[in-house]
C-alpha cells in the first residue's frame, strides 16, 4: 500500500477532527481563523463525549450515530445562535481578508512540510509502530471495533476476560475507529494516518488560533505562524516517536485553542476574535475534549490559564482601584489565588491521581545541561535548534518589556521550571507539582512549544519592524544605515525574508531531525531486532493462521512476544492484550501452568471457561532484559509436551492447539 493509495483516508481523517467542529463553530458566530482553529476541539469533544454516552446507554458505536449527534448538535447550537443574536452578535467580527488570506498562505506551507515528515518518518502507511504502549493502542482500537464501545469509562480493561472495564482517555481511539469505520483500511493504517493528521494539520491550526489572540490581526504574524510551529521538535515530533503517546499527541494538539478560548475569558486577548461569551463555550468544550483525549492536557492548559487570568484580574482589580473599589478588586484576586492553592493542594493529595502522581522516571540528567536544553529547545537531549531559539528568545525579551504580553513568558518559564525539576530531581517533594504528567520529562517538554511558538512569532515580527525602522530614512527613530542606498522594504518583506532565513538556518525547518524523530519506533526492526516487537514474519504467519482460529476461541500468548498483536492484525482474541494489565487470579494461573495441562485439572477448567483453545508462541527478542516477560512460563514453547498439537509453524512462530483439555460440544463462551 503506497501513501498515494490512502490519500483518500487522510482526508477522512481530516473530516473526522476538523469538519463537525467547523460546521458547529460557523453556526455559532465563528469565522475565518476563529473556526479553523477551534474546529478540532470541538470535533473531537462531539466524538468523545457520544462514545461515552452512547456507552452508557447500551447504543452501538457507528458512523451513523456520530454523524446523528453531530448533527443534532449543530442544530442546537444554530438555534440557540438565532434566538441569542440580539444579545451577542450572530456573527462575531472577522478579521480582515487580508489577514484571513495571510492565515491560509501561510498554514498550506507548514501542513505540506509536515506531510512530507509523517511520510518519511513512518516510511510506510501501514508501518507498526514497534514500542510498549502501542500494543495498547492498536488493540484498543480493535476493542472499540468488536465491542462497538468506544466509551472512555470502559477501555482501560481491554475487554480482558477477568479484568473490570476502567477509565482510559479514548479519544485518539474513538476518531481512529472512524476513520477506519469510514474507509475500511487496517488498524496500522487508520492509527497512522490519523496520529499523521493530529500532527501534520491539527496542530499548525490551533496554533494559528492562538497567535492570533496574541498578535492580534497582524498579516506579518499570521503569515508566518504555521511554518514558525513546525520548527519544534518536542511537540508534536518526539509524541510520533516516543512512548507511543497518541492520546497526549491528540490531547496536547488542542490546548493552543482552549488557551486562546482562556484568554477571552480572561480579558486579555489582542483583539479577541472569539467574544468572551463564546469564549466561556470554548473553554467548556476544551475541558471536555482534553480530559477525554488525555487528563494531563487539562493541566497544561492550567499552567498557561493560570497566568493569563491573574494577569486579566489584575487589570480588573487596577480599573477598580481607579474607580475607588480597591478593596474589592484586591479581594478578587486574593480569592483567586487561594482557589488555586486549594485546588492544587487537592490535586497533590488526592488518591484519584496517586497511580499517576507516584510514577517514577529516574533524573535524566544536572541542571545546567536541563537549562541549556531549555534554551535552544532540546529538552530530554534532543536536537539543538539554534535558529528558531534565538526567535523565541528574542520574542521573551520583547514580551517582558511588554506589560500585557509578560504572562505570556512566565507561563513558558513555568512550563520549563516544570520540566527542569522532573529532569534532575523527581523527589517525592516535587512529584505534587510534575505528577500530573507522569513525572516524565518528554511530556512535560511538549509544553515548552505551545508558548514557544508565539514568543517565537512575535520575536521574528518585531525583529523585521526593527529592520525596517533601521532602513527607513534619516529623519526616522533610530537613524537610517548609512550603508543603505536602496528602496525600503516593507516590514511585511523583510518578515518574509527572516522567515528565509530562518528556514535556511534550520536546514528546512528542521524536517531532517523532525523525520528522524518520527522514525525511531518505525523503522526500528530494520537495525535493531532487540526492539522489535512486531517482525514481518509474525506479521504475514497471524494473517495466515486467521482462517484456523474461530473469532470467538481464546488464544494464549506471551504479549511480551509480538503475539498480543494478533488481536490487531488478524482480529482474534487473545488472553494478554497488553504487557501490563492487572491480572486476575485465572489467567495468571493459566499463565504459569498452562504448559501442565494434561496433568493439572485446574488448568482445563480456566482454559474451558474462557475457552482458550490456542497457545501462539511469538518471536522472543523485544525488551529481552525486562523481567516481566518472564511471568508467562506456562506459555513457553510445549514442543514434546503432550496436550499440545502444532497446526502451523514459520521459523520459532507457532500455532498450537491445545488437546489436553475435552471442551463441550458447541461451547463458544468467553467468561
Amino acid at each position: 500500500m503506497t501513501w498515494f493509495e490512502v490519500a483518500p483516508v487522510a482526508l477522512v481523517s481530516v473530516g473526522w477532527l476538523v469538519v463537525p467542529g467547523l460546521v458547529i463553530g460557523y453556526l455559532a458566530g465563528l469565522r475565518g481563523i476563529a473556526a479553523w482553529g477551534s474546529a478540532p476541539m470541538v470535533s473531537v469533544a462531539v466524538v468523545a463525549t457520544t462514545a461515552v454516552v452512547a456507552g452508557a446507554a447500551k447504543v452501538a458505536w457507528s458512523v451513523p450515530l456520530v454523524l446523528a449527534v453531530a448533527a443534532a448538535v449543530a442544530a442546537v447550537v444554530g438555534l440557540a445562535a438565532l434566538v441569542l443574536r440580539k444579545r451577542f452578535a450572530a456573527v462575531r467580527p472577522a478579521d480582515g481578508k487580508r489577514v484571513t488570506i495571510a492565515a491560509a498562505i501561510g498554514v498550506l506551507p507548514a501542513i505540506a512540510l509536515n506531510v512530507l515528515v509523517v511520510v518519511r518518518g513512518m516510511g510506510s502507511p501501514d508501518a507498526i509502530a514497534q514500542t510498549y504502549d502501542s500494543i495498547f493502542h492498536y488493540n484498543a482500537v480493535r476493542q472499540v471495533l468488536d465491542t462497538h464501545n468506544a466509551s472512555s469509562l470502559t477501555l482501560g480493561g481491554l475487554n480482558s476476560p477477568g479484568i473490570p472495564a476502567a477509565f482510559y482517555p479514548a479519544g485518539f481511539h474513538d476518531v481512529t475507529s472512524l476513520v477506519l469505520l469510514t474507509t475500511g483500511v487496517s488498524i496500522p493504517v487508520a492509527v497512522n494516518l490519523t496520529a499523521g493528521v493530529i500532527g501534520a494539520v491539527l496542530w499548525p491550526l490551533t496554533m494559528l488560533l492562538f497567535v492570533r489572540q496574541i498578535a492580534g490581526p497582524s498579516r506579518m504574524a499570521m503569515l508566518i505562524a504555521g511554518l514558525v510551529s513546525t520548527c519544534f521538535i518536542a511537540f508534536p515530533w518526539v509524541f510520533l516517536g516516543f512512548g507511543i503517546l497518541w492520546p497526549n499527541l491528540l490531547g496536547m494538539s488542542l490546548v493552543p485553542a482552549g488557551a486562546a478560548a482562556v484568554m477571552s475569558v480572561a480579558g486579555v486577548a489582542n483583539d479577541d476574535v472569539l467574544g468572551k461569551a463564546r469564549g466561556w463555550m470554548l473553554l467548556c468544550v476544551a475541558l471536555v475534549s482534553g480530559g477525554l483525549a488525555h487528563p494531563n492536557t487539562v493541566f497544561s492548559l492550567a499552567v498557561i490559564a493560570f497566568f493569563a487570568v491573574l494577569t486579566g484580574l489584575s487589570r480588573w482589580a487596577a480599573r477598580q482601584r481607579a474607580d475607588g473599589n480597591g478593596r474589592r478588586g484586591t479581594l478578587v484576586v486574593a480569592g483567586y489565588l487561594l482557589a488555586v492553592l486549594a485546588v492544587w493542594y487537592w490535586a497533590a493529595t488526592t488518591p484519584v491521581f496517586a497511580d499517576v502522581r507516584n510514577f517514577y522516571w529516574p533524573p535524566m540528567e544536572g541542571a545546567a545541561r536541563a537549562i541549556g536544553e531549555i534554551l535552544l529547545n532540546a529538552p530530554a537531549g534532543r536536537p539543538t535548534l539554534w535558529a528558531i531559539s534565538a526567535a523565541v528568545l528574542v520574542g521573551g525579551w520583547l514580551a517582558i518589556r511588554r506589560r500585557e504580553l509578560r504572562w505570556l513568558v512566565a507561563a513558558h518559564v513555568t512550563s520549563a521550571f516544570l520540566y527542569l525539576l522532573t529532569a534532575t530531581v523527581n523527589s517525592p517533594s516535587t512529584r505534587g507539582f510534575t505528577g500530573y504528567w507522569y513525572n516524565d520529562p518528554q511530556r512535560l517538554a511538549a509544553m515548552l512549544p505551545i508558548t514557544g511558538v508565539p514568543l517565537a512569532v512575535l520575536g521574528i515580527v518585531h525583529l523585521a519592524r526593527c529592520l525596517h525602522d533601521r532602513l527607513a530614512p534619516g529623519d526616522a527613530t533610530p537613524p537610517r544605515w548609512n550603508w543603505w542606498r536602496g528602496p525600503v522594504p516593507s516590514a511585511a518583506a523583510l518578515t518574509l525574508v527572516l522567515l528565509l532565513a530562518l528556514g535556511v538556518g534550520s536546514f528546512g525547518f528542521y524536517a531532517a531531525k523532525r523525520i528522524t524523530t518520527v522514525s525511531v519506533v518505525y523503522g526500528i526492526a530494520s537495525h535493531n531486532p532487540e526492539q522489535t516487537m512486531l517482525t514481518p514474519a509474525e506479521r504475514d504467519f497471524f494473517l495466515r493462521v486467521k482462517g484456523k482460529i474461530s473469532p470467538d476461541e481464546v488464544v494464549a500468548d506471551n504479549p511480551w512476544d509480538g503475539s498480543a498483536m494478533l488481536y490487531t492484525i488478524a482480529d482474534r482474541k487473545v488472553l494478554y492484550a497488553h504487557v501490563d494489565l492487572p491480572q486476575s487470579m485465572d489467567r495468571d494461573y493459566l499463565a504459569k501452568h498452562l504448559d501442565e495441562g494434561s496433568r493439572d485439572p485446574q488448568v482445563c477448567q480456566l482454559a474451558t471457561r474462557m475457552n482458550v483453545r490456542y497457545l501462539l508462541i511469538g518471536n522472543n527478542r523485544f525488551w529481552y532484559w525486562d523481567d516481566r516477560r518472564k511471568n508467562y512460563p506456562g506459555f513457553a514453547d510445549p514442543q514434546g509436551k503432550p496436550g499440545f498439537e502444532l497446526v502451523d509453524s514459520q521459523g520459532g512462530i507457532k500455532l498450537y492447539r491445545i488437546t489436553a483439555c475435552h471442551w463441550p460440544a458447541g461451547h463458544t463462551s468467553i467468561g
